[in-house]
């Protein structure tokens, strides 16, 4: 008797895993980025469009999941949203900058520079994120 109920455990255990729950939590409000977009000299830039995409890594192929696109305002400001799930392993946000300008993120009250796109940690889905970026002309 007490070893199928260790078995039932097993199972249920088993299922409980396959059927997501193992991976890890999701949560279900969205995760935003806001922030703003400056120049070399600190003057918001208006019309910079920014890309929040999600990336699901399958064998050596990265597949995309989600992409949430938007622009600056006249006061430099984005705001990008999106309920990440279960299916998306990286969540990053780049700036579009068709090869006109460098981008600087900032980070600990200093502007670095971005190789690449912005990634946010498993931690930071579902919550707002702050995000600033500076532009300098290439």
């Amino acid at each position: 008797m007490k070893r199928h109920h260790s078995f039932r455990l097993l199972v249920l255990i088993l299922f409980v895993c396959l059927s997501g729950a193992c991976k890890g939590k999701f949560p279900s409000s969205p995760t935003i980025v806001t922030g703003t977009v400056v120049d070399e000299a600190g003057v918001p830039v208006k019309g910079i469009e920014l890309t929040l995409s999600g990336t699901r890594v399958k064998g050596f192929s990265p597949i995309p999941t989600f992409d949430e696109d938007t622009e600056t305002d006249s006061a430099g400001r984005y705001k990008l949203s999106y309920v990440v799930g279960r299916n998306t392993d990286f969540v990053e946000i780049a700036i579009v900058t068709n090869n006109k300008y460098f981008t600087y993120v900032k980070r600990d009250g200093r502007y670095e520079i971005l190789t690449s796109s912005f990634t946010l940690q498993h931690k930071e889905y579902g919550k707002t994120k702050n995000v600033n970026f500076q532009i300098k002309k290439i």
